[in-house]
Order: C-alpha cells, then structure tokens, then sequence
C-alpha cells in the first residue's frame, strides 16, 4: 500500500463516531455512534434502508453560532439535518457493534469467539463482506460433516442465534449424506424447520430428491395440511420425467395443471441461457462433452420416446440449439448418422455450416430445404452403416435427465 493509500485510510477511519462530520446519529442500546450515510449505503444497504424509512428530524442549529461561522466546515456539519434512528431489539455488546461499525471504514476486524454477534449483525444490515468472514470461520471450526445432522439437530431446539448459518451449511451438504440417513433426519423436523431447510433456491438441482424427502415427511408426519406450501417449494419443471410421470401425476397434493404445465415445459423445453432459448435437445461436436448433457446412442434413437419427444421439440422451435461454436455437418448418434425422409443425412442447411454456441440452428436434409426437413422430421431414423464420413462430425446430445428407457 503506498503513502497515500495509507494517509487517505487513516483520514477515513478518523471519521468513525465523528459528532462533527457525521449526518446521522443511530441510537443502540441507549449508546450513540455518529456516522456517515455514504459509507453504509455502500457497505451496510440493510441498515440504510432502514435509516431512510425513518422520518427525518427537524434540524438542530448549534447554539454556538458564531463560533461557527468562523469555519465553513463546521458550519456545514453543524447546521445540516442529522438522521436520529434507534436501532430496537440489538442483544449484541457495545464492543461488538462498534468494531463492526468501524469496519465500514476500513478498519479490520478478527472473528473469534465473537463469530454469533458478527453475524446476527452482519446479516441484519446487509454487510456482506463480514458475513462471508463469518460463514468461512464457521466453516472452518464449527462444522463436521460426520455429526452435521445432529447438530443442527441440537441448535435449531436450543434457539440460536447462528440457526440461519447452521441451515446454510447443511443446505450446501444436504446431498453429502445417504438417502436413508436423510430420509430419518427429514422425518423428526417440524413442518416450519422442513419448509426453511428446503426452502432455498440453491437446492433446485436437486428437485427429485427434495420431492422424495417431502413425500416420506408427510408419510412419516401425516400432516396433509402442510404438503400443499410443502411442495410448493420444489419447481415441478425440474423434476425429471420420470418422476413427473411415475409420482407427481398421482399426488393428489399436485394439481392436474400444475402437473400438465409441468409436463409440457419439461416436453417444450423452455429453459434459456443468457435469454436464449435451449432446448433438451443440442447438437455439438461428435466427440465433445457438455455439462448436463449425454450424446445419444443408436438405441435411444430407436425409441418411439426419443422420436415423440424430439419431433415435438424441433417442431416447436423449428430449430436446434448448438452447445458448441464448430463446423457442424451431418447430425449422428454415438455410432450411426441420422438420417430422415427415407435415406437423406440429417445435417446443417446448405451442408456444411459454422455454427456459434448458444445460438439456433436449422437442420437440412440431403438435397432437401430446410421447410421440407421440418415437415417430415417424423422420418427420423438410425443410418444402415456406421459413422465412415469426415462429414459426419456432429452429434445429437439430450438432457442427461431425460431418459429413454
């Protein structure tokens, strides 16, 4: 750090509970601290919001106005509007809550033994920078995967304070543990610790599993009351198919619509990618390997499952999705080229063709346009001989969540 990085910090930090320089006054347990508005509202939104929603005071002007007068910058701190807040139900110490409020001027603070009032504090004004010290702290003394269910067990009956923090971290490791080990745990929670455990949008990879641990809950609980709100908290278009099909289609917690809705946005695949639309099918190259998704083989294109679902997408979009940015040619299957309207590759439109990641593609037959492939994409079939062409270079992957079998 130069010179004057270090002289601006210290000039900053002289700032802290400066009656003089400050334009609002916060009221904690009966101590004032003198602050100023810019340095929260950058690093404190939480507690600047709701400084703004108090009314403001009327002015106070110092009865030592001549004095004043003398310095304009006295003047200025001494005759504006002062914010007055009170801060109500903070059961934190003096201590604590001025080295937290000091670090809005870049002074730095240790987390030890002081990690719980960081942390309802942090977490009550927005003040991100210390929050992420404290769950790095707590993560790194305080939790063991091995007893993770039982202690937070343990904290969620004893009422504390670091109950978010504890539900955070199980939440981030909730599929570390076995299924039946899980399912146990699930049963024993009350409705409203289930609904915060799971209520967390970082869990929505997880849809089936969350749909499972509900479902064995109320089996368990018998609480048909809660399933309805309890459900609601898992995005039945993530759900895979087969789940959709086997299980939600008869719960009679999931409505015939919700259910349908489900089903035709799982079928119609609208899912987007950076406002794109990408479907559950994609074309990629032949040898490439994409994130959640799995190339086809020759039997899964044998299916009538495969070719419902596929004639429904590309007729929909009347195009295909490209995961990748290549020189795509004719579409295959892991071993076979497809091909459709009795013996034409399936490939690109005019052939050969540069496509870009992220982007929409037509698909051609052979000799064909693309308005003819789109009328007979029905047709689609494995090709009689294996892959033998530099041409055929392109392949047809799906949602590793989809299943054909």
């Amino acid at each position: 750090m130069s010179d004057s990085d270090k002289f601006l910090l210290e000039t900053i930090k002289s700032f802290y509970n400066d009656s003089t320089h400050s334009d609002v006054v916060l009221d904690v347990n009966g101590d004032k601290y003198y602050l100023l508005l810019p340095l929260i509202k950058k690093y404190a939104p939480l507690l600047h919001k709701e400084i703004e929603e108090t009314p403001v005071n009327p002015p106070v002007t110092s009865p030592e106005l001549s004095e004043v007068l003398s310095n304009i910058t006295t003047l200025f701190s001494k005759l504006q509007n002062k914010k007055s807040v009170t801060l109500p139900n903070i059961s934190v110490t003096k201590e604590v809550i001025s080295v937290v409020f000091e670090t809005m001027y870049g002074k730095p603070l240790e987390i030890s033994t002081n990690l719980a009032s960081v942390y309802v504090l942090s977490t009550r004004f927005g003040m991100d920078h210390l929050t992420t010290q404290c769950v790095e702290k707590f993560r790194k003394d305080s939790v063991n995967l091995d007893t993770l269910l039982e202690d937070y067990k343990k904290v969620v009956t004893s009422g504390s304070p670091l109950v978010k923090l504890w539900a955070q971290v199980l939440q981030e490791n909730l599929w570390y543990f076995p299924e039946d080990k899980l399912m146990e745990f699930v049963a024993k929670l009350s409705y409203d610790d289930l609904f915060k455990l799971l209520n967390n949008p970082t869990l929505e990879s997880y849809s089936d599993r969350m749909y499972e641990l509900i479902v064995h809950w109320n089996s368990v609980n018998g609480d048909t009351s809660k399933m309805a709100s309890l459900l609601g908290l898992v995005k039945l278009e993530n759900l895979s198919i087969d789940i959709l099909t086997t299980k939600v289609k008869h719960n009679p917690f999931v409505s015939q619509e919700a259910y349908i809705n489900a089903l035709e946005m799982q079928l119609n695949s609208n899912h987007r990618v950076n406002g794109l639309t990408r479907t559950m099918f994609g074309i990629g190259r032949l040898n490439g390997y994409y994130h959640n998704y799995r190339l086809l083989t020759k039997a899964e294109v044998e299916t009538s499952k495969f070719k419902d679902l596929f004639v429904k997408t590309y007729t929909k979009f009347k195009a295909i999705y490209c995961l990748d940015t290549f020189g795509a040619d004719v579409v295959c299957c892991v071993t076979h080229p497809l091909i459709v309207m009795d013996g034409w590759w399936l490939r690109m439109e005019n052939d050969a063709v540069d496509v870009a990641k992220g982007t929409m593609v037509q698909l051609s037959a052979t000799n064909r346009t693309a308005k003819e492939t789109l009328e007979n994409i029905s047709t689609i079939v494995v090709g009689v001989r294996e892959i033998y062409s530099s041409a055929q270079n392109t392949g047809l992957f799906v949602w590793d969540q989809i299943k054909f079998d």
